[in-house]
């Protein structure tokens, strides 16, 4: 088996010949079916690396929309955006279908692998400490439950009960945190500094 060399003059040649010129879907499709299986080799990778080295790379329609000041996009850009994405890889009902039942099919355990999985600080989701207070009190219903009895009046009558923060540091340890009823909860916080004053006088 040979290989043809070309010289430079004769590649420039080829590819001054070849500007402009369209290829039929038929040739596409000849082209790929020749090329399907295909690996190059590793000195024909590097060659093909040193090749592009100092080209800019070619950069897609929506990448460059996406790449411009929004003040230079215009609604005739976005909509051409949203129908050009949108045609891109349209799923047919039947794929649909058939993504729907593998996750039906999912078993519990499997379930159960997934989400331990992503619990606490394995979720992309965990902030530490520096999560908000809304998180970190929900964090400590879900470990410790919904209170049904204070801790300070034992009333059990309460129409809701709260849960909490001994210091007001709202760390994420859930021993430092107190089932209360709404009312002990506001006492707890008034005595120990850890709110203004109360807006009745005396409590």
């Amino acid at each position: 088996m040979f290989m043809i060399i070309f010289s430079e003059d004769h590649k420039k040649n080829i590819s001054t010949a070849k500007m402009g010129h369209s290829v039929s879907n038929e040739t596409r499709r000849k082209i790929s079916d020749a090329n399907r299986g295909r690996r190059h080799t590793v000195e024909a990778r590097k060659k093909m690396s040193l090749a592009q080295k100092g080209k800019p790379k070619p950069v897609s329609e929506a990448h460059r929309l996406a790449m411009m000041k929004p003040k230079t996009i215009t609604q005739k850009l976005r909509d051409s955006w949203k129908k050009r994405i949108g045609r891109k890889n349209p799923m047919s009902e039947e794929t649909k279908k058939k993504i729907s039942l593998a996750h039906q099919n999912r078993s519990i355990e499997f379930r159960k692998k997934i989400s331990e999985a992503r619990l606490g600080d394995k979720s992309h989701f965990w902030k530490g400490e520096k999560a908000q207070y809304v998180a970190k009190h929900a964090k400590i219903s879900k470990l410790k439950g919904r209170g049904r009895k204070c801790e300070h009046c034992g009333t059990e009558t309460a129409k809701r009960y709260e849960w909490s923060n001994k210091d007001h540091k709202y760390s994420r340890n859930p021993d430092d945190y107190q089932r209360l009823c709404c009312s002990c909860h506001y006492k707890y916080d008034v005595e120990n500094g850890l709110r203004g004053k109360p807006m009745f006088g005396k409590i």
